[in-house]
């Protein structure tokens, strides 16, 4: 692939079990508890309709931008429910404009009664119906973000659990997804993070009057979102995954893993990244979530077949694959493709993927893996129009790398 000859030193690092004095640190997973009639629910019900419950650094919005690109679930937010249909209630009942957030912050300190869970559930209801017959798939936000609303006694007492029912009758496929992260925990990791941006070498910075407000944003989200919570787990329709290690791609994973379980079909893959493994490194790469995938394996006449046809049976088969996994890594010895040239491919303006909290996770897991300790990443990456990572060692061809990432991308785009 015109790499110069770093295999050596890099797999005199890596072709070694990972010891006691490795630098590898096992990535963080979150553990998933799932309600014994979930699955009969996923199974049998359609329209399914999910609630998530999450409070701050739980990577609900993570979580939920991903369960709808990913699988297609359309999202129904009850703070802007409220926020769109208050001013419209208020106007007709009161004949009082409301215009902003801060209007109708100071116009539900003076008259409460307004913002009630049964109006809401009314609200969501309306949405649900007047969504296409085709979509299947809801994810519902129904606690605020807004400290203000969370507030409102109306909006959070006990008795939500008979508006539950109510709810449930017009759609009985109801689970519920819980992003669980305890105050205590929840305020050990802000602490550690404040303590981290208090480090002038961290470069980090950050409010402890902001913390402040998250802290108490963090237990009244709590606070409100108990009855629901509690009211799931009962049912046994409750799914908890556990976000107390504050890394919110663990979240993620567990969603999607749990989400995959079920079956349900992938509408769009987030995060896809593939490393290909021109150097031959030999590791344990399930260790950090990496699906090897053996090209001589899946492709017919692996060496004669042309790099195009090489580059359509696997991206066949990680469309194939991906419910279960996001990140592969992928050999190519065997296979034409090792012995391709950027020539081959056709000129492609790319530019190497800007550094982001995913991709550095991404290429540190694998340096950590290989026994990197130089400070430097033995890897480099290129980020497709299709949102999807593809790494190569970092003496790999630059061309060759920007051609191979537009030729992927546009065979995985024709499937």
């Amino acid at each position: 692939m015109g790499c110069s000859d770093s295999r050596a030193a890099l797999s005199s690092q890596s072709n070694r079990d990972i010891g006691a004095d490795s630098p590898y640190v096992e990535p963080a997973r979150a553990d998933i508890e799932v309600g014994s009639q979930v699955a009969k629910v996923v199974q049998e019900h359609r329209p399914l309709v999910a609630l998530i419950f999450g409070g701050p650094g739980t990577g609900k919005g993570k979580t939920i931008d991903h369960l709808c690109s990913m699988f297609g679930f359309q999202l129904i937010s009850g703070e802007d429910l409220m926020l769109r249909s208050l001013p419209k209630k208020v106007k007709i009942s009161r004949n009082v404009v409301l215009t902003t957030n801060r209007e109708i912050m100071q116009f539900l300190e003076e008259e409460p009664h307004h913002l009630t869970i049964e109006w809401l559930f009314k609200l969501v209801l309306q949405e649900l119906r007047a969504a296409p017959k085709e979509q299947s798939l809801f994810l519902i936000d129904l606690m605020p973000n807004l400290k203000f609303m969370l507030k409102n006694e109306n909006l959070v007492k006990e008795r939500c659990c008979e508006e539950i029912e109510k709810f449930e009758k017009n759609f009985p496929g109801t689970i519920a997804l819980e992003l669980e992260l305890p105050f205590a925990i929840f305020f050990r990791n802000l602490t550690a993070h404040l303590n981290n941006a208090n480090d002038p070498s961290s470069g980090a910075q950050t409010d402890e009057a902001d913390a402040g407000k998250t802290q108490r944003r963090h237990a009244l989200h709590e606070n409100a979102a108990r009855p629901f919570v509690a009211y799931y787990r009962k049912a046994n329709r409750l799914v908890t995954i556990d976000a107390r290690s504050g890394d919110t791609d663990s979240v993620w994973e567990a969603a999607r893993h749990f989400i995959a379980e079920r079956e349900l079909p992938v509408k769009k893959h987030d995060d896809t990244v593939v490393f290909f493994n021109f150097e031959g490194v030999k590791e344990n790469w399930e260790k950090i979530d990496m699906h090897s995938i053996k090209l001589e394996e899946i492709v017919p006449s692996p060496l004669s077949a042309s790099v195009g046809d090489v580059l359509q049976f696997l991206a066949r088969y990680i469309e194939t694959t991906s419910c279960e996994w996001s990140k592969f890594v992928i050999d190519v010895e065997g296979t034409s493709l090792a012995l391709t040239t950027a020539q081959e491919f056709k000129k492609a303006i790319l530019f190497r993927s800007e550094p982001n909290g995913f991709l550095n996770n991404c290429l540190r897991e694998l340096d950590r893996l290989t026994g990197n300790r130089s400070g430097s990443s033995l890897f480099k990456a290129f980020c497709s129009s299709e949102n999807e990572t593809l790494i190569f060692p970092k003496s790999s061809d630059e061309e060759m790398c920007r051609r191979l990432t537009v030729a992927f991308s546009e065979t995985h785009r024709e499937l």
